[in-house]
C-alpha cells in the first residue's frame, strides 16, 4: 500500500505579449528586446480523493497466480487474494493399461515471491471446481461470493498448504484425497482423455485456492502457473511407478480473485461515482490488485484559461509517500 500526501501544486505562468495573427511573423523576435513579464507565480488548490477500483472478474493478463492474506490496520480490515484455475490433460486418448490402480495424486504449486511480510506463515486451502460450470463464463461478472459459489463446492476439499514465504522460491506438494486419485484412473475416466473439454466436464475441472485469514501482517504471494501441476501416480498389471501429469498452461482458463474490506475511517469514493468536496481528504491511498486509486482535481485551472492568454512555463506536483 502507498499513502500519498499532497504538498501543493506550483505553477509559473508567462504572459503572452505582442501576439500577431500574421503567419509571416512566426519565428520573429525569439529573443525579445524587453524582458518577458512573469504574470503569476503561486500555488493553487487541489482536491484529492481515494477511489474504489473496478473489481469485475477478468481473465486477461494473468501471468501468475496470486494468493495470500494481509492485514493493514491503517487501510483495511483484510485483503485476501485467491485464484481459480482449470487443469488440462494431454488432449489425446490415453490408456492406463490393464487393471490400473491409483497409488496417489499430488498437486504441485510453485511459489516464487511475496510482496509484504515474508516471515508470517501463510495457509492456502484448496477445493475442487464444479464439473458443470465452464470457468470462462465467470469472465466479466461481479466479484461476489454469490457469483463465485456457483463455480466451486465447499464440500469438495482437496487439502491445505502452510508455508513460510521467507523460505524463498519453492515447489510445494499437496497430497490429494485418494478418492480423487481413483476417480482420475477408473476405467470409464480414460474415455474422456481425448479432449481437455471432455475431461473437465466429466472427470475433473480444476482447483480453487483460498488464503486463510491471519491475525496480523501477511502479504501477497506469487506462484508460477507454468510449474504448477497435478501428478497421478499409478501401476497396472504390467508396470509399476507410472505417472500422468495434468498441467496448467498459458491457454488454461484461470482467474486471480481479490477480496477487500477497508476501514470505515477511509472516505472511499465508490466506483463510477463523481466525488464532491465533502469526500476529499489530504491523505489518500493507492493499492494494486483491484484495490484503490487516487484522483486529483485542480479546480481553478479553468478560471485561468478563461481569464486571458497564458503559457505554462512549469507545473510541479510533489507527492510524499506515507508508508
Amino acid at each position: 500500500f502507498k499513502t500519498l500526501r499532497w504538498s501543493g501544486f506550483f505553477i509559473a505562468v508567462t504572459l503572452l505579449v505582442a501576439c500577431s495573427d500574421d503567419m509571416n511573423d512566426v519565428g520573429l523576435e525569439i529573443s525579445p528586446d524587453s524582458n518577458v513579464l512573469v504574470y503569476h507565480d503561486s500555488t493553487t488548490i487541489l482536491s484529492s480523493y481515494t477511489i474504489a477500483m473496478d473489481d469485475t472478474i477478468r481473465t486477461s493478463s494473468v501471468s501468475n497466480f496470486i494468493a495470500g492474506f494481509m492485514l493493514d490496520p491503517r487501510v483495511g480490515k483484510f485483503f485476501q487474494n485467491n485464484f481459480m484455475t482449470e487443469v488440462e490433460t494431454k488432449g489425446k486418448p490415453y490408456s492406463f493399461g490393464e487393471n490400473p490402480v491409483a497409488d496417489s495424486a499430488y498437486l504441485f504449486i510453485h511459489f516464487t515471491s511475496i510482496n509484504g511480510d515474508a516471515n508470517t506463515p501463510q495457509t492456502l486451502a484448496f477445493y475442487e471446481l464444479n464439473l458443470d460450470k465452464l470457468l470462462r463464463t465467470l469472465n466479466g461478472k461481479p466479484n461476489t461470493d454469490d457469483e463465485l459459489r456457483q463455480y466451486w463446492n465447499p464440500g469438495a476439499f482437496l487439502g491445505n498448504l502452510t508455508f513460510t514465504p521467507a523460505d524463498g522460491d519453492s515447489v510445494y506438494g499437496i497430497k490429494l484425497p485418494q478418492s480423487v486419485a481413483q476417480r482420475l484412473i477408473v476405467p470409464y475416466s480414460s474415455h474422456y482423455y481425448d479432449t481437455v473439454e471432455h475431461f473437465n466436464l466429466n472427470v475433473f475441472r480444476g482447483i480453487y485456492a483460498i488464503a486463510k485469514p491471519l491475525a496480523h501482517r501477511g502479504g501477497t504471494c506469487n506462484f508460477s502457473f507454468l510449474d504448477s501441476t497435478i501428478q497421478l501416480y499409478y501401476h497396472n498389471n504390467n508396470y509399476d511407478s507410472l505417472m500422468y501429469k495434468y498441467a496448467v498452461s498459458s491457454s488454461t482458463t484461470k482467474y486471480n480473485l481479490f477480496k477487500r474490506e477497508f476501514n470505515s475511517s477511509i472516505n472511499i469514493v465508490p466506483l463510477n461515482t463523481e466525488p464532491d468536496l465533502a469526500m476529499q481528504q489530504p491523505l489518500c491511498y493507492v493499492q494494486s490488485f483491484n484495490g484503490l486509486e487516487t484522483r486529483i482535481d485542480i479546480s481553478n485551472i479553468k478560471k485561468w484559461a478563461d481569464s486571458g492568454y497564458y503559457a505554462f512555463n512549469k507545473a510541479i506536483l510533489t507527492v510524499y509517500p506515507d508508508y
